[in-house]
């Protein structure tokens, strides 16, 4: 187990005891704190807890760098299997067998739920859960009842030491984790889902930080569509895998609050001007009525959320912050969300 860590003495160790108290053997396990340039005691604090510790200094910024610079010290044997954290979350005591048992059960790479430990912190952190509240229920479920695989979540995966190499091992995109997901895709391995398994993870509290976060995903998603874009469509049409199309496609296109927000202004400019073509405005907007009330219902059907469901139009702001990436200034150095601990899980 791995946690990569910046300036994280704050949360670092509510993280590394929730994974000393694994129900799980402790001879099967190491958990791996890796300190990337800190100027605080995360090291210290991490390996008073119990985890070992590796310090980096320097290097190029970015979480694939830093795991690909840990492997090269310290790679993986050929039975087994790494899983990563960000040092913030939090997980459950079953976390590990769980894993193990999908392990033993035939996958390779496995993702497991990761869901807003701190909803109640501010009305941005609980818009930012309420999205990993929409993707568990509208598109990992689905995705997993029909057999497709998923993307990895940046955090709260697991991947045997096989999958890795026939990867090609980690990169140094802005989101090396969707990165990674594609070369899975094409070199044939499946990314399984595990809702059992929950990884709960703090959200930024402030706009800024969320904000700056979104910027950094939305960019590092349009560099994989441009270097593996065009791979994985060609992939999906030699193998005639839909699994893979759905991929392509969602890599292609924005995302549902960007599309939402987009055929909203459709349907008030057709109202104001009278546009009939391509469609009139009671098209625009009955699609902006699906995109919107599809994800308000799913998360309707899930009591741990429904009463921050006050926050749900604040989950627009995203769509906006792809329009930011598109026409405002690229951004080349990596973005460290702050983390301030001090927050329970939701449950």
């Amino acid at each position: 187990m791995v946690i990569p860590a910046h300036d994280e003495q704050r949360v670092i160790g509510g993280l590394v005891s929730d994974l000393r108290r694994q129900d799980y053997p402790d001879d099967c396990y190491q958990v791996w704190v890796l300190a990337d340039r800190c100027a605080d005691d995360t090291a210290r604090v991490a390996a008073r807890g119990g985890a070992r510790v590796v310090e980096r200094h320097r290097g190029p910024d970015g979480k694939g760098e830093l795991l690909k610079w840990h492997l090269s010290n310290h790679p993986l044997e050929a039975d087994e299997a790494l899983v990563v954290l960000d040092a913030d979350n939090r997980v459950d005591e079953d976390f590990l067998s769980l894993l193990s048992s999908a392990l033993r059960g035939g996958a390779q790479v496995v993702q497991a739920s990761v869901l807003a430990s701190n909803l109640q912190a501010s009305a941005v952190a609980a818009a930012a859960g309420l999205g990993d509240w929409m993707a568990r229920e509208m598109i990992h479920k689905k995705a997993a009842r029909r057999g497709w695989p998923v993307e990895l979540g940046g955090t709260g995966f697991c991947i045997t030491s096989e999958a890795l190499a026939a990867a090609g091992g980690w990169s140094g995109s802005l989101t090396e984790d969707l990165d990674l997901t594609v070369r899975l895709l094409l070199v044939g391995h499946t990314i399984h889902y595990l809702p059992q398994a929950r990884v709960w993870d703090e959200k930024p509290t402030s706009l800024g930080a969320a904000v700056g976060q979104r910027r950094r995903w939305a960019q590092g998603r349009t560099g994989v569509r441009k270097r593996r874009g065009g791979s994985l469509w060609k992939a999906a049409l030699v193998r005639r895998s839909l699994s893979l199309g759905a991929m392509a496609w969602r890599l292609a296109t924005p995302g549902r609050s960007f599309r939402l927000v987009a055929t909203m202004v459709l349907a008030v400019l057709s109202v104001l001007w009278g546009w009939g073509f391509p469609v009139s405005w009671p098209v625009w907007a009955a699609i902006a009525l699906w995109l919107g009330g599809r994800p308000l219902w799913s998360l309707w059907r899930v009591k741990e959320v429904r009463p921050l469901l006050r926050w749900y139009p604040l989950t627009l702001i995203w769509g906006f912050v792809w329009i930011w990436v598109r026409i405002g200034p690229r951004r080349n150095s990596w973005y460290h969300t702050p983390h301030h601990g001090s927050v329970g899980r939701d449950d």
